[in-house]
């Protein structure tokens, strides 16, 4: 959720004091319990972020001194500040062997699990958007080198993803990727996901709908479908964790398809095919089945070393030429070592 604030100024003050003071008041609007969660930390992020404007400026210093009667307006990412850091991001220079495609219109990549997506509040961050820059300029020294993320994975899901290099292309991706229609239907997003069966914690979507909640359905056939509606139910100080949310509260419809590929040793190997992009749909869908990613300990997943989620392919026509491309990452080693025949 982005939201855009104005504060007037009272009275001659720093910055990082002005915010703290009348920050938190300012976004009872949207949520009440955010001021609690507003630390002095967040104020500084946010303000060398650069999201801080004083009379259409910019202000990355947290010293700079507000004068009377001056207004201070404040661009706010809820998401972005007020999920914390975690630990684990690992180094990934962007290199040829990681380049699954390019044209002068498009960059596809083989994104490594443990690196976000795209830039976040905290500057000195490294990010897969990073790591693209600097391979474009390194390659084409000089030149304008624009890019931008089509579409985003999370930072444990490793796999195929996309970037434009050319501003003509973005209306046509954009309508691919979330705008609807016939556009958005003739692209193919396929997963790879592996699981464990978990008869624990509270009953699914599945259960509350049968006709006898009582009886565990058999998700055991070869393929299954889920169709919902998702929605964020952590607080916005907490991780993003999304669940069956009404659509009369804000849920929003999403629909994955499964087929089991492969059981062995408890684990079982599960494609999924988005049709939908929701937020964690992937990872919420499955755990509402009982069948929790590995890794992924916030949705009941065993602890492993990685969220073992992959974005395997990727399949779409060339905005340009009207080609069907077809982008597919590796299955990486990890994979192997529980699904030998995937070699």
């Amino acid at each position: 959720m982005k939201r855009t604030i104005f504060i007037d100024v009272k009275k001659n003050s720093r910055l990082d004091d002005f915010l703290r003071e009348n920050l938190p008041s300012a976004l009872d609007e949207f949520d009440s319990e955010k001021n609690k969660f507003l630390s002095n930390s967040k104020i500084r992020r946010l303000i060398f972020s650069g999201n801080v404007f004083c009379e259409n400026r910019a202000v990355k210093n947290p010293a700079f001194i507000l004068k009377n009667s001056s207004r201070v307006k404040i661009l706010l990412d809820f998401e972005k500040l007020f999920y914390e850091k975690q630990n684990g991001d690992i180094e990934f220079s962007l290199c040829e062997k990681d380049i699954i495609f390019e044209d002068d219109f498009l960059l596809a990549v083989n994104k490594p699990c443990g690196i976000p997506s795209e830039k976040t509040f905290l500057e000195s961050r490294a990010s897969l958007f990073d790591a693209v820059q600097k391979y474009l300029c390194e390659k084409n020294p000089g030149a304008e080198n624009y890019c931008s993320a089509v579409h985003r994975l999370d930072k444990g899901t490793s796999g195929v993803i996309l970037f434009s290099k050319k501003k003509s292309v973005n209306a046509a991706l954009h309508e691919m990727f979330g705008g609807g229609g016939e556009a958005e239907r003739a692209v193919k997003k396929i997963y790879l996901a592996v699981c464990t069966k978990n008869t624990a914690g509270s009953a699914s979507a599945f259960l509350r709908s049968a006709k006898n909640p009582e009886k565990e359905i058999d998700f055991g056939n070869e393929e299954f479908s889920v169709s919902n509606f998702i929605g964020r139910i952590s607080k916005k100080s907490e991780e993003a964790k999304f669940d069956e949310v009404a659509e009369s509260c804000g849920g929003k419809f999403a629909r994955t398809d499964f087929r089991v590929l492969e059981r062995r040793a408890g684990k079982i190997l599960v494609q999924a095919r988005l049709f939908t992009g929701r937020t964690h749909q992937i990872r919420a869908h499955l755990s509402q089945c009982r069948m929790p990613i590995l890794g992924d300990t916030l949705y009941g997943g065993e602890s492993a070393q990685r969220i073992f989620l992959h974005a395997r392919k990727l399949e779409l026509p060339h905005p340009c030429t009207g080609e069907i491309l077809k982008l597919v990452s590796p299955v990486p080693k990890e994979f192997e070592n529980y699904f030998y025949q995937l070699r």
